[in-house]
């Protein structure tokens, strides 16, 4: 299925630029600012379809036009418009048409984008957010904060090269969020999660099973659950396992009779394999915000402490936070 990002720089009050005329190319108050900002859409959309209304990619520099490295697209109502290396669309459909299988980069203007969140298949957004206020006539639409979340935002500090400091900040559609960085413990584990994000895969289900890696690691399975050992158990266990339900569930609402009989089972012989006389059974379901997931898929933890530790086996349930910070 196609898929649609928005990447936008804004200010903080979603500015995007000033054109006094609409019938020419606007400009951006912060430009030549914020060299880091061109680095990271550059990084982003490398190797990636990249869509511009026909006045935004003609206030790119000639000598940067088309894009390299990336398949330029320019949206336009004019018929008969042709620019060589580029490829021409009339709507957004004929866009995601051309590309039913790739990511498609949408990279503005104002119109576009107004026209792309309307969309459903265009669930992400990359906002850079520069940390001022400036003077212009063209906004971004104010994302409505029932459809959609902020899960992750990298201050950038304005030093000798860049002028203002920034955030590079991601967006997500409630409907097609599928992990939470905001949970995850380690810078690693939240790029991780960021980039299967993008992928639009669940990383529990079969299709995008990369949290879970191989076959070799399910150490139980059966028709509606396989078990894994966690690669992050809490402090203080002995043993940690993770019952994920093989087809995608999100909330306890929809796992039906033969599901929970089907997982005691799987526990049991979990328990008697290793010769387990007892231990702590909770589930992450629902809200990431609320359970502390870091998928949005829903999963046990199953939690023996270590007899021969002097410690508690604790988890972490709500959103994470380093032990020293506060709420």
């Amino acid at each position: 299925m196609a898929h649609g990002t928005i990447i936008v720089a804004t200010d903080r009050n979603w500015l995007i630029g000033d054109r006094p005329d609409p019938t020419l190319s606007g400009t951006t108050p912060w430009q030549g600012q914020l060299p880091v900002d061109m680095r990271y859409f550059k990084a982003q959309t490398k190797n990636r379809p990249v869509i511009f209304a026909r006045p935004t990619y003609e206030s790119i520099s000639e000598k940067h036009r088309p894009l390299i490295g990336r398949t330029n697209v320019i949206w336009t109502r004019q018929e008969t418009y042709d620019v060589e290396g580029t490829t021409t669309v009339h709507s957004l459909d004929e866009a995601f048409d051309l590309f039913p299988n790739q990511e498609l980069m949408i990279c503005g203007g104002g119109h576009l984008y107004r026209v792309a969140l309307e969309d459903p298949r265009v669930d992400i957004v990359l906002r850079t957010r520069v940390d001022g206020e400036f003077n212009g006539n063209v906004y971004f639409p104010a994302l409505d904060e029932d459809e959609w979340r902020l899960i992750h935002s990298d201050f950038r500090q304005a030093d000798g090269e860049n002028l203002q400091n920034c955030a590079f900040e991601t967006y997500v559609r409630k409907s097609a969020m599928l992990v939470d960085p905001r949970n995850a413990r380690t810078p690693e584990y939240v790029a991780e999660l960021l980039k299967i994000q993008r992928s639009r895969k669940c990383p529990f289900c079969p299709d995008g099973k990369t949290l879970t890696a191989g076959e070799d690691e399910i150490i139980a399975q059966n028709n509606f659950w396989y078990a894994i050992r966690t690669h992050t158990p809490v402090k203080g266990a002995e043993h940690h396992w993770v019952i994920i339900s093989k087809t995608h569930l999100t909330s306890l609402q929809e796992v039906a009779g033969a599901y929970w009989s089907e997982m005691e089972r799987l526990l049991r012989g979990l328990q008697r394999m290793h010769e387990v006389t007892g231990g702590a059974l909770f589930v992450r379901e629902g809200d990431t915000e609320v359970s502390g997931a870091t998928v949005r898929h829903i999963h046990f933890n199953y939690v023996v402490p270590d007899s021969k530790a002097n410690q508690a086996a604790c988890a972490w349930f709500g959103q994470y936070r380093e032990p020293n910070q506060s709420p």
